[in-house]
């Protein structure tokens, strides 16, 4: 419960999005929001190009709705749209859930540790994923953006699943305090590419106006892989035992050139900006 309220109480010091305050009809609150985070005075040309670049885009979106969703149209939004559901497809493909549903079990049944301390260590694996999620928080905007810290997390995932597959084909004692260090390892991996990039990212990919449809769908695909890759785990184990880290690692092989080629780096960019940047893709076909 107290988790629950500290957010609660800090949520009473946030401002309201510029972009809804110009909804509301309140355009000069919009202003000081816009002011206060870039510390520029209200009146300043900067603010003044932003304020009106928010507005004209929220009148231009205005017309749409769920049937835009599906429509390709001059912003691309159906490409908007499939880009933000096999996002959150690919974090679950990332193998997360193998580890998150599982971990205790693995730590006594599979690394044939004692019960006590295979929940111990369960426990320090989510701390490790909570404290490793830090670091993208503080750098995700000022040092590398989301393309890059996506592909770092698949990447090192990738390099993980190797190492687990070979360390349970070892099977000894000694492999399985090297699985144990690398369940550790990629933990502040996943924490630190996808944990909670995969939400960021594709509330960024899609239009104001059709972020509500676009991100239900999204939202649905990744709890619909989750439910795959937890209700395959068990079987993938029993009957191809250490073979299923490989299948992870492929997925995260996969990943990395899927994110290079296909995922515009929206850091740095305004939501108009985004526009824009479809716009222009559409364009060059």
């Amino acid at each position: 419960m107290l988790f629950m309220l500290l957010p609660l109480i800090l949520m009473i010091w946030l401002p309201e999005s510029p972009r809804y305050l110009v909804l509301h009809g309140k355009e000069d609150e919009a202003k000081r929001v816009l002011s206060s985070l870039t510390e520029l005075s209200p009146e300043d040309e900067d603010i003044r190009r932003e304020f009106l670049l928010i507005k004209n885009t929220l009148l231009h979106m205005a017309s749409g709705g769920v049937g835009e969703t599906f429509r390709m149209g001059h912003y691309r939004y159906v490409h908007r749209t499939v880009l933000a559901i096999l996002l959150q497809v690919m974090q679950q493909f990332t193998g997360v859930n193998l580890f998150i549903q599982y971990l205790g079990s693995m730590f006594f049944m599979q690394l044939k540790y004692l019960p006590q301390k295979g929940l111990l260590l369960a426990s320090c694996c989510s701390t490790a994923f909570f404290l490793a999620s830090l670091i993208a928080v503080v750098g995700i905007d000022r040092l590398w953006g989301r393309r890059t810290l996506t592909i770092f997390g698949a990447s090192g995932m990738c390099v993980c699943m190797i190492v687990l597959a070979v360390m349970a084909y070892v099977d000894t004692q000694r492999a399985y305090y090297v699985m144990t260090a690398f369940l550790f390892v990629y933990c502040v991996f996943f924490s630190i590419g996808w944990q909670g990039m995969s939400w960021l990212w594709a509330v960024e990919l899609v239009p104001l106006s059709i972020r509500g449809p676009a991100n239900a769908a999204a939202t649905a695909a990744n709890w619909l892989a989750n439910f795959v890759v937890v209700m395959a785990t068990p079987a993938m184990f029993l009957n191809i035992t250490y073979k299923t880290y490989l299948v992870f690692m492929v997925t995260n092989f996969c990943i990395v050139p899927t994110i290079y080629f296909f995922y515009p780096e929206t850091g740095y960019r305004s939501l108009e900006e985004v526009d824009l940047l479809f716009s222009e893709a559409s364009k060059s076909k």
